[in-house]
């Protein structure tokens, strides 16, 4: 199921469809949706679309990694709007086959490995 909905997501932004309904129908309509990073916390399926709406972006997704089992599933991928790239994780936890809370984290790409990993 989380597979087929990035596959979705990943052919939608390839369509250059933004925020279609289809990509959506995996949230309950109670859903959270957190971004820590920017804290903000959309609450409901159709805010959640209308958020994802708004942005100009033109999305591309690429997976790297499914893991999970029963109610929790953490999805790592590559995000990119308009070409530029975000690493980022997504924390799915499900209610009756569907998305009721999700947190996702992003971060750019960093070009140097000296960079990320002071001297000991």
């Amino acid at each position: 199921m989380i597979a087929r909905n990035w596959l979705r997501c990943a052919v939608l932004g390839m369509l250059r469809i933004q925020a279609s309904s289809i990509e959506h129908e995996i949230y309950c309509e109670d859903a959270v949706l957190d971004y820590p990073q920017s804290g903000e916390r959309i609450r409901g399926r159709r805010k959640i679309q209308e958020s994802r709406f708004l942005q100009p972006n033109t999305k591309r997704f690429a997976v790297g990694r499914i893991l999970g089992g029963g109610d929790l599933w953490v999805s790592e991928f590559v995000l990119s709007y308009d070409d530029v790239p975000s690493y980022s994780v997504s924390i799915m936890e499900f209610r009756d086959g569907r998305v009721a809370h999700e947190t996702q984290y992003f971060v750019r790409p960093i070009h140097s490995v000296a960079l990320a990993c002071p001297p000991c």
